[in-house]
């Protein structure tokens, strides 16, 4: 069994007009690029996309909008893409938006042969017209139908020929699920290892829900906001830091907090004094670990605010501290260890661990008092 195809020109010879078809990726992580490329040279036209969002205003998703080949999409929100918002406005395209929880469960229940299931989540608003509403335990429900799609496209990071997929990191976001709910799924991949030699346990898709892959090539794999030295730091408008400061008092010791993207990211720098909590951000990467050694910045390693992640660390001798903070730092002073600081400079962060490169946000904080 061999399902591995050329390229990305022969893994969509055959997706017809009017097509629905699932395409991975969060923001632009993880996405695709290779298949929509092969997809928007196709020229397929008509088609209901899905996915979480339509990318950024010159990558990803964004190319089949302005190529016109799109009529639907269902995704969880416009997000900063200037194109699928006008496109929307005007009405040149349908859009149907799912809260992002329900998304993902539509997906699974479609992949799991279940038609339909109940959630509080939308009850009241828009999202519940129409809808049937039962009770359960007191609290209102709405029905949403399992999703499924045409076709699946999906970015992961190892496959063999059988078509058993590895994703690396954050860019399995919807991959999986996606793959799932397909019915037919084409992957594209980084690498392609002979069969046998990918880890039963890593394996995250079988292959029996995947129809081809090919070995993907020239990725760029952007970010949509790159924090470099000398740039930006935290946010600093007086408003959104009173905003966020008013939401830190809400956290109590022992919390597992979920970080959205945007303004929830920054009450992580006002996490009140003597306690402990765990930080999930919204990208399913949870448990992040500070003591990893990449000698570079990784482009797989993004936070919900979609700043980079990447540091390089050594062992030294003695903990310290050398001139050059990032003046972001000073908000994240009251903390020690497991702490990943706001910077781009040498510092110690305890331990015997000294990091340099490029940081963006904090993990697990624990007070210094």
């Amino acid at each position: 069994m061999n399902k591995v195809v050329r390229d990305a020109a022969e893994a969509v010879r055959d997706i017809p007009d009017g097509a629905s078809i699932m395409v991975s990726g969060f923001g632009l992580c993880g996405i695709p690029e290779n298949l929509i490329a092969a997809l928007r040279a196709k020229g397929s036209k008509g088609l209901t996309v899905i996915s979480n969002n339509a990318g950024t205003n010159d990558f990803g998703i964004t190319f089949l909008l302005q190529s016109k080949q799109v009529k639907k999409m269902i995704s969880t929100y416009v997000g900063e893409n200037k194109v699928f918002e006008k496109m929307a406005l005007a009405g040149e395209i349908e859009v149907e938006l799912n809260p992002q929880g329900t998304f993902a469960e539509r997906m699974r229940a479609g992949g799991a042969g279940v038609p339909a299931f109940f959630t509080p989540t939308g009850y009241g608003t828009l999202i519940a017209e129409n809808k049937e509403v039962r009770w359960f335990d007191g609290r209102p429900h709405v029905m949403e139908t399992g999703l499924r799609a045409d076709y699946a496209f999906v970015k992961a990071w190892k496959g063999d020929p059988q078509g058993n997929l590895v994703f690396r990191k954050t860019t399995r976001n919807f991959g999986p699920v996606m793959a799932m709910a397909a019915r037919t799924t084409i992957a594209e991949v980084e690498e392609i290892v002979p069969a046998g030699a990918l880890d039963p346990d890593a394996i995250v898709t079988p292959g029996i829900f995947v129809r081809r892959l090919f070995p993907g090539k020239g990725y760029e794999k952007r970010i949509e906001k790159r924090t470099v030295r000398g740039g930006g730091g935290l946010e600093t408008d007086p408003r959104r830091e009173r905003i966020v400061r008013r939401a830190a008092r809400e956290m109590k010791d022992g919390y597992y907090v979920n970080l959205g993207i945007g303004m929830p990211t920054l009450a992580a720098n006002h996490v009140p004094k003597g306690i402990s909590i765990v930080l999930h951000s919204e990208n399913g990467r949870d448990g992040i670990d500070l003591l990893q050694r990449r000698p570079e910045i990784d482009l797989v390693l993004k936070l919900p605010n979609r700043k980079l992640w990447a540091i390089e660390i050594k062992r030294s001798s003695a903990p310290k501290v050398e001139k050059g903070f990032h003046s972001a730092v000073a908000d994240l002073k009251p903390y020690k260890q497991f702490v990943v600081y706001a910077g781009t400079e040498r510092f110690s962060v305890g331990g015997g661990v000294e990091a340099i490169g490029l940081v963006a946000l904090a993990t697990e904080l624990r007070s210094a008092e």
